[in-house]
């Protein structure tokens, strides 16, 4: 009997997606309903396994299908039951905002745009993310440990549909507008966390290169080096949209596998081992993804180059398919806002 043919990463992947999605869209009895029907599959396997109708490494290939189906659906119930519904929880003026400061996403004369680490609302502890828009100038920065009084906090349902789905994508589930600077203070700006360092090493990084490389040239190396694209004019968005060549400035597989074929290219010229040569390999993509500050579309590439390196290691082929199934269900087991 052929449990999940050969490619168990391809199961685990969709049947990971078909989890969260399960999660989002239908009711908790529904959820709970798959959730007993993988453990009766697994329940019957191990059966089958025990009777010999199926050979032990097809038994383990199912089970790591079944818990990344569980962990994926468990991990997006929580998700969409208990974590979304906070600004409905919340919504209306006058709330108390403790927060901290991870990303500067614009700003002009009247307004200012930025993603917050929420630590808590109205004195209840969150650990959440934000989009606050701020109308007026603000000189907030990243690490800046704040608060906000008499903020608005509201559903992203205001928001167009494909750009709700982008911000749930990285994991920001509520809106908040601060109308007056004065109800603003900033009470840290050292709060930062792994992410935020990271963060700031990027931005570093990256002011480095367009410092280096003037012109259009260093703000497209520096998006496509390292996925800051707050440089690039209008007019090469323009451009690169006309010429269907967009994700070229969004780092993804094609950008970490020039980065890390340069890399193998000098340790092989060092005539360093296969094995140890894989083994740095994959510490330089987890740095390289560390530098990015883990964009989904970056840890998507690393996932499936490990697996890459794994099967060469282990002297096996390497599955593309495999590959990419593996990729979606660590992703989605992790952050199951991902799925959009």
């Amino acid at each position: 009997m052929n449990i999940f043919g050969g490619r168990p990463g391809v199961s685990a992947g969709v049947l990971a997606v078909i989890a969260t999605l399960a999660a989002f869209f239908f009711v908790k009895a529904v959820a709970f309903a798959l959730l007993a029907g993988a453990a009766v599959l697994l329940i019957m396997l191990v059966t089958l396994c025990a009777c010999g109708y199926i050979k032990p490494y097809r038994l383990f290939a199912s089970a790591f299908v079944m818990i990344i189906f569980c962990t994926a659906l468990l991990r997006g119930s929580v998700f969409f039951e208990r974590k979304l519904p906070i600004a409905d929880n919340f919504a209306g003026e006058d709330r108390y905002i403790h927060a901290t400061v991870t990303e500067r996403r614009g700003a002009a004369d009247y307004f200012a745009v930025f993603v917050l680490r929420l630590h808590s609302i109205d004195g209840e502890e969150y650990e959440e993310k934000a989009i606050l828009n701020c109308e007026y100038n603000s000189g907030f920065q990243v690490g800046y440990e704040i608060v906000l009084r008499g903020a608005a906090v509201t559903s992203l349902a205001a928001y167009p549909e494909d750009e709700v789905y982008d911000l749930l994508s990285e994991g920001i589930v509520l809106s908040i507008v601060s109308e007056n600077e004065n109800d603003s203070a900033v009470l840290s700006k050292n709060n930062f966390s792994f992410a935020d360092k990271c963060r700031s090493l990027n931005l570093l990084c990256s002011a480095k290169l367009k410092n280096s490389i003037k012109g259009d040239g260093g703000k497209l190396a520096a998006a496509m080096l390292l996925g800051d694209k707050s440089a690039i004019p209008s007019y090469v968005y323009r451009d690169f949209s006309r010429s269907g060549l967009s994700h070229y400035l969004a780092v993804s597989g094609l950008h970490v596998s020039i980065i890390t074929g340069v890399v193998s290219f000098i340790l092989l010229n060092l005539r360093i081992k296969h094995s140890y040569r894989n083994l740095l390999l994959a510490l330089f993509a987890f740095d390289y993804l560390r530098l990015l500050g883990f964009p989904i579309s970056a840890v998507r590439a690393v996932v499936m180059l490990l697996a890459v390196f794994a099967a060469y290691t282990a002297g096996d082929v390497s599955d593309s398919l495999n590959s990419l199934g593996i990729a979606a269900s660590v992703i989605l087991a992790v952050s199951p806002s991902a799925v959009f």
